[in-house]
This record gives C-alpha cells, structure tokens and sequence, in this order.
C-alpha cells in the first residue's frame, strides 16, 4: 500500500487488516464501498444502541406508559448508561402501578434476545426491574431471572414521541451515548508503524467516505420531498442538540419550506422574517401563554404580542401541526442557544434568501461552482479560503438591533450584551454538516461533476471544527496522546475520519476492541 494510490477508504480498510492480521506483504480482494447501489434506508437501520439512546434521552411521552401485562409505567430516572458487562442501565428509577421501584433496566430489539443473550442464567441481571423491548411479537408479558423471580416487559415503540422513523432519520450515529474509556486499541501499534503521509491518506479517504455516508442520510430523505426541503431540514437538525435535534427535525417536516416563504409573502418584505418566526415558534409549541408574560419585560411583552397577531391570521392553516410543548427543547444546552433565537435566526436567513429571489440551496450551490477555479490548486492552510468565509457568513445572523439579539427568552431578563442568533461557530457547522452533504446530493441529482469536484474540494480545505467525545476517544484509541497521527488532524475531513472509523471498523464499540473489524474473522 503507498500513500499515493487512488484507493477508497474501504480498500485501505481490507489491506489495514490483512497488514494486522497476516503481515505487511498480505494480498486482499478489496470490497466496494457499502453506499454504491444501496438503498439509503439500509445505511441506517434500527439498532439496539438506537433504542438505547431513546431510552436513555427520554424520547418517548411520560403519560401514559404501560408495561405488557398493563401496569402504568413512569420514568422517574432512566439510570446510568452502563458501559461494562451487565444490564444497560443500572440505578434506574421506575414508578411501576402504585410501586416505586430501583433496579437495573435491559434493552433490545425483541424479547427473543433476553434468552439468546443467557441473561436468565446470569446473577449480574437479577437487579433488572425492566425489561424495555422496542416490539414485542411474541406477546409475552415477562421474562425470568436467574433468582426464579420474573421481570415485566416493556414495548417502547407505542410509546416512542414523536415516532420510531422520525428519531431513525434524525439522529445519527454521533448522536448515541458512548462511554469514555481509557487505553489504546488494537491498531495503535501500526499506526505508531506507518509513515505519517501514509496515516493522513487513509484518513482522507475515511473522511471522504463520511461524507458520503452524510449524503445518503439525505439522499434518503430526498425520496419523499424536494431537494431545497431536504436541505432545510438538514439546516434545522444541524441547529438541535441532543433531544432537540429531533424537534428541529420535525418542526422542519412541519414547516415545510416553500410554506414558509408563500405565506411570509403575504406580508410587507418588511414583515417577512417577523412571518417566518411566528409560524416556527407556534409551530414548535415555544409560543408563550399570556399567563406567562405578566412579568415579562415591556419589550418581550410587544415581541410576543406582534407574533400573536399574525398568528391569528396564520392560525387556521396551520394549528394541526403543533408540537406539543416539551422541556426536550431546552434539554443539554446554554440559554444562548436557546430554540427561540435560533429559529429567529432562520427566519432571518430565509427573509435574506427571499428579498435575493433565490432558493437557499440552489444561491449556495451556485456559489460554491462559482468558486471551482480558486478551488482546484487549494490546500489547506491556517488562513481560510476566501469561500469558507463568504459560506460562513451566509449563514451568520447577527443579534444587533434585533429583539433576540439581548434576549434568552419571553420572560427572561434582557442580557446587558447582544448575542448573535446564529454565531460564527455555529455557522461553520452549518456549512460542513448541511451544505456540503447537500450540495454533493444536488450534485449527483443533476449530474454536475464541476459542483461535485468544488463542494469535495471545498470539504477538504475546512479547518478543524471543535473536537467531541468521539473524536477525543479515537484520537486517544489510535494514537495515544503523542503518537504520530495525533499532529495530522489538520482539516475536518480528518476529523471527521475519526466518525467513521469507529462506526463502521470498531463497530462502535468503545469498551473494548473485541467487536474489531480487524481481528473479526471473514
């Protein structure tokens, strides 16, 4: 293998094992990447760590649970997510009938796998007060334990808010918990072997396979709506954290965007971005009750009063599609990035993208061709290219002299500085995680290799964006704290190799390398 073949990811992956596994002079038959021809449903399927995580993040409604056997159910603490051998929560909190109970709780799929699993001959699952299985086909109501005692079922997909494909198509891989571990892996030592030209050419094709991977999470959302849609959709679920990514998500399914821009023409241009707002935030439950603002500051009481008024006209259209209210919005995040502000913020991006008379996506797919030439003899640098910054400030919306621009909230105190309502941080986000995914789709859509060439080329020039808990974990897994690898994470398309190398070589399995692709057999 040399650091200038032309190979994918997936063919660095086939010859990275044999060098483990057989020596450095082994020879593999080198496999096509997953994503070609396959249906985009397939790339995401409904995983054990999928329903773990709704478990664990609460997505599903508090009233009205029952277990199988028709005991209602409260949620009081979900437990501690346990990342060793074990039930998956421990010290979990359940209001079962008229009982409080503490125990351990177990998930999966189907209740088949309680026994498949051996766990009813295990002393380590005789705490589990809950057995949560996303269906429940054979209809049984228990399960036994090692103790002679049985432990009740529950079937979360009834129950699951807003539904089951919603949360499969809005949270990713990234966004399931993992444990934080310390020690090496398995291929820390050939990577403290290879050249480091040899390390960064496989984390560039890791990282240019990740996009693809970004794309057909989109391309499969693209079946069923156009692409500006899709993008928009992307724009809102980029903006959510945690449980909030999947309320921007169906706010953006809600709200669809040409909607949102016919009805905003009914107003003064003016009143566009004033439109825009009401409808997101009534449509996303965020409204306040007039109970709520009696001691509201004087501003905050107008700014409620103006969206209450054009929701008045707007009502009848659209009040079948309300969210409920929920505290998921707030959950995890600092009050600057509250949905209130953000959502203002997009309306003021879409009330810029109006008065310009040009569709979001396609003003910034044309952008992005415009810039092929300049693109072409690029290389990452410290200093940005001139389009990463003209992309990032498409995106900025400042907080001056806006309402949101001092505020956190209707009731709030004013802040004593303006914040923007979309910072630059954020904004650079956007443009990694929405546009670029987006404009590689358009791209593919209308069969335009100059715009696919420049978004790919564009997406290897961004700089690092801040590091997670899994860019934290793999750096550490693969390289340690001083390996040779750890200086090579230069642009985001590396970073963001670190994704996909733990998905689809670890097996996203951050307690140990057992599950490693590597070492499993063929």
């Amino acid at each position: 293998m040399t650091a200038s073949a032309p190979v994918s990811f997936w063919e660095y992956r086939q010859r990275l094992k044999r060098r483990l596994t057989e020596g450095p002079g082994a020879r593999a038959a080198e496999p096509e990447s997953p994503y070609d021809g396959a249906h985009p449903a397939a790339l995401n399927p409904v995983s054990e760590r999928l329903v773990q995580t709704i478990w664990a993040q609460g997505l599903f409604s508090p009233d009205g649970m029952r277990t199988v056997d028709g005991r209602a159910l409260r949620v009081l603490e979900p437990g501690r997510w346990n990342g060793a051998a074990g039930p998956d929560f421990k010290g979990a909190r359940l209001l079962l009938g008229p009982d409080t109970v503490d125990g351990d709780v177990e998930i999966h799929l189907i209740p088949a796998d309680w026994l498949a699993h051996g766990h009813q001959r295990d002393l380590d699952y005789n705490r589990v007060v809950l057995h949560v299985v996303l269906n429940n086909p054979d209809g049984g109501a228990d399960d036994p334990l090692h103790n002679g005692k049985r432990v009740p079922r529950l079937e979360l997909e009834p129950f699951i808010f807003p539904d089951l494909e919603t949360l499969r198509r809005s949270l990713s891989p990234d966004d399931y918990q993992y444990a934080q571990p310390e020690g090496l892996g398995r291929c820390h030592r050939l990577m403290a072997e290879l050249p480091p030209a040899e390390i960064a050419d496989f984390l560039d094709r890791a990282g240019d396979e990740r996009l693809t991977a970004k794309m057909h999470r989109l391309a499969e959302q693209a079946q069923s709506a156009e692409l500006e849609q899709v993008f928009h959709q992307a724009v809102m679920m980029t903006l959510g954290a945690g449980p909030g990514r999947t309320l921007y998500y169906l706010l953006a399914r809600r709200t669809p965007l040409k909607e949102l821009m016919d009805f905003a023409r009914e107003l003064e241009p003016s009143h566009w971005n004033l439109g825009i707002e009401t409808l997101l935030v009534h449509v996303a439950g965020l409204a306040p009750a007039a109970g709520d603002l009696a001691n509201a500051p004087g501003e905050a009481r107008d700014r409620a009063a103006a969206l209450a008024r054009l929701w008045g006209r707007f009502a009848p259209y659209w009040r079948d599609r309300l969210i409920p209210p929920t505290r998921r919005w707030f959950q995890g995040i600092r009050p600057v990035n509250f949905p209130v502000r953000r959502l203002a913020g997009v309306a003021l991006l879409l009330a810029r993208a109006m008065r310009k008379g040009q569709m979001p996506l396609a003003d910034l797919c044309d952008r992005i061709e415009r810039a092929a030439p300049s693109l072409a003899e690029a290389r990452p640098s410290r200093r940005r290219h001139p389009l990463i910054a003209e992309l990032t400030d498409w995106f900025r919306v400042s907080g001056e002299g806006h309402f949101w621009g001092t505020h956190y909230s209707f009731t709030a105190k004013p802040s004593p500085r303006t914040m923007d309502l979309i910072g630059e941080s954020t904004a650079r986000t956007l443009v990694f995680n929405a546009l670029l995914p987006a404009a590689l789709l358009r791209a593919r859509h209308e069969k335009n290799d100059r715009l696919e060439e420049a978004a790919r080329r564009l997406y290897g020039l961004i700089p690092p964006l801040p590091p997670n808990h899994i860019t934290q974990f793999m750096t550490r897994r693969l390289f340690g704290t001083a390996g040779p690898g750890a200086g090579l994470f230069t642009t985001e398309r590396r970073q963001q190799a670190l994704f996909q190398i733990f998905h689809h070589c670890c097996q996203a399995e951050e307690r140990h390398c057992d599950a490693c692709y590597y070492f499993r057999p063929e």
